[in-house]
């Protein structure tokens, strides 16, 4: 299991690359502008490397945000994704919340039948 900053650094990452990409940018081209290495760039909006504030800062001046803009905006994703987690982690399970549901209705007719009852007759 990945810590609450891991995740959070993840959802910044989701939010820069959205970001770059809603100001018509690539990642080659901010990182070119950045004077880092594209692999950097994509090591930090895939959350693969934590991204630090000056990095946070300089991506924002270049999509033409503040960076506390981008951040606040990346808090709201990751209240999202921490809020829908357990029915993401079910459906991707399952497939879908209603196949996981299924499953569960599945199981409860199977236990109700090995007791030797049959819950549809109660």
């Amino acid at each position: 299991m990945t810590s609450r900053a891991d995740r959070f650094n993840a959802a910044l990452g989701k939010q820069i690359r959205a970001e770059i990409a809603a100001a018509g940018m690539s990642i080659s081209s901010v990182a070119r502008d950045m004077d880092i290495a594209r692999s950097a760039l994509d090591n930090y909006v895939t959350g693969k490397r934590a991204i630090p504030v000056p990095v946070a800062y300089r991506i924002g001046e270049i999509v033409g945000l503040d960076a506390q803009v981008i951040v606040q905006r990346a808090q709201e994703r990751f209240d999202l994704e921490e809020r829908e987690a357990p029915a993401n982690v079910i459906a991707g399970r399952f497939g879908s919340l209603s196949e996981a549901a299924d499953s569960l209705d599945a199981v409860a007719k199977r236990k109700g039948r090995d007791r030797g009852g049959d819950e549809g007759d109660e």
